[in-house]
């Protein structure tokens, strides 16, 4: 009776272990095939208060499109989102002289995947003259617009005889000071050739956004929607520094 007994607890035991053992296995397998691996060969090129960082797609997306990646820099002062058509991105607003590593991790519905190893090590300076990457494929941050900067837009327009306005979606987009300065702006895309665009804020700007404004069509041309750039400037607080025909 002891031997039997004896050898049915090790079978049950075994099995036990057998079936924990390939539950586990299970579930880590299902884990690894939700969200994306990490992208692969991150390198950063440096610029004149900003660094463009490239990657590689993931080695597997997790089963799911890869919908999004997100660039992280280290120490954490900026982050860049793209489309999933992107594999470069430029962080702007960094600090001349202070060195950055960077890592990239890729969403897809599931949530975000690991991170990328560090890039290389880089530090902008002034005396580069490196283009940034033209960032088509970026993921501009919104968040609701501010009461403050509803009421300057309201000023502008009503000046103008064009109120009352909306503003689409009642959000503001983030916008970059210094991709955004003041002049030509150029930028170099990733396969080869280079564009430019006409930027409005001044440097001297603490931060800058967009708001699409709705309005009284203007006489003669009849526009009635326009892109708006505010800038915040020390001492002014928030200021319409250009205006865009909207779509």
């Amino acid at each position: 009776m002891r031997r039997f007994r004896l050898k049915v607890v090790v079978i049950a035991t075994s099995f036990l272990i057998a079936v924990t053992v390939v539950a586990t296995l299970t579930l880590v397998g299902g884990m690894a095939s939700v969200r994306p691996t990490a992208p692969r060969s991150v390198h950063a090129t440096p610029g004149n208060g900003f660094v463009t960082v490239y990657w590689s797609r993931p080695d597997h997306d997790g089963g799911y499109v890869i919908t999004r990646y997100v660039v992280s820099s280290h120490p954490a002062t900026a982050t860049c989102t793209t489309f999933s058509k992107g594999t470069s991105c430029t962080l702007w607003e960094l600090k001349n002289g202070t060195t950055y590593e960077f890592t990239v991790a890729a969403e897809n519905k599931k949530g975000r995947g690991s991170s990328s190893s560090f890039s290389n090590a880089v530090t902008p300076l002034s005396t580069l003259k490196v283009l940034p990457s033209c960032n088509e494929a970026e993921i501009y941050p919104t968040h609701k617009v501010t009461h403050e900067v509803v009421s300057v837009v309201t000023r502008y327009y009503a000046v103008r005889h064009l109120t009352p306005i909306t503003i689409f979606q009642n959000t503001e987009t983030v916008r970059s000071v210094h991709e955004d300065a003041v002049g030509t702006n150029w930028c170099r895309y990733p396969g080869g050739g280079t564009a430019a665009s006409g930027g409005s804020v001044p440097l001297s700007a603490e931060a800058a956004v967009e708001v699409l404004v709705e309005h009284v069509p203007y006489p003669v041309t009849y526009f009635s929607s326009n892109f708006v750039t505010l800038a915040k400037l020390p001492g002014s607080g928030w200021t319409v520094v250009g205006e865009g025909t909207g779509p």
